[in-house]
């Protein structure tokens, strides 16, 4: 009977000691939560190409306004050159742009260089067709919006001025990086 009174007074003290460390405890609870970005993207979609240009002009090609002018001679097409941008949905992006570039020449052993302006002859429009009644200027750190579906394009014209020079004849080539990086979320 000993037994069983200090087996029934530890189960008791058990209790009162367990219900005290119960008393003691407190819970609160936090929310979590997370905004997803698409991460945004730029592809190349075209190659600016000026075409035939020849000695003594200035070719222009500007998607601002569609001017073309001394370019795509001898029945070669000129072509603005277009970048695609993807992303969130209507989210604010700043650019990166060249102001110029060189242009080098290297077929067989003959080389040499010419500049392509490109500071001013940028455009921005929401939609990959292009109508010049859409395109806006856009410059180097400028900022633009993509469209409902996350998309926008970047429009590349340019200028090269062969007035005053004699480069040798040949393609010249060079690369055009442009940067975006969204601005805020």
């Amino acid at each position: 009977m000993k037994t069983l009174k200090a087996l029934f007074a530890a189960i008791i003290f058990i209790g009162f000691t367990t219900g005290a460390v119960a008393q003691d405890q407190s819970e609160a609870t936090i929310s979590a939560s997370a905004e997803i970005f698409r991460v945004l993207e730029i592809e190349h979609r075209a190659d600016l190409n000026f075409g035939v240009i020849f000695l003594g002009q200035t070719a222009t090609l500007n998607p601002q306004n569609d001017t073309r002018d001394n370019v795509g001679s001898l029945g070669q097409e000129e072509e603005f050159g277009l970048f695609s941008v993807s992303g969130n949905p209507n989210a604010e992006f700043s650019v990166t742009l060249p102001g110029s570039i060189t242009l080098n020449h290297s077929e067989g052993s003959e080389t040499g260089s010419i500049n392509l302006s490109l500071a001013d002859y940028y455009g921005y429009s929401t939609t990959d067709s292009y109508d010049a009644e859409e395109v806006t200027q856009i410059n180097d750190g400028n900022n633009a919006n993509l469209n409902d579906n996350g998309d926008g394009y970047i429009w590349v014209g340019g200028q090269i001025d062969l007035t005053g020079t004699s480069p040798e004849n040949g393609v010249y080539s060079g690369d055009i990086t442009v940067t975006v990086d969204y601005n805020t979320f």
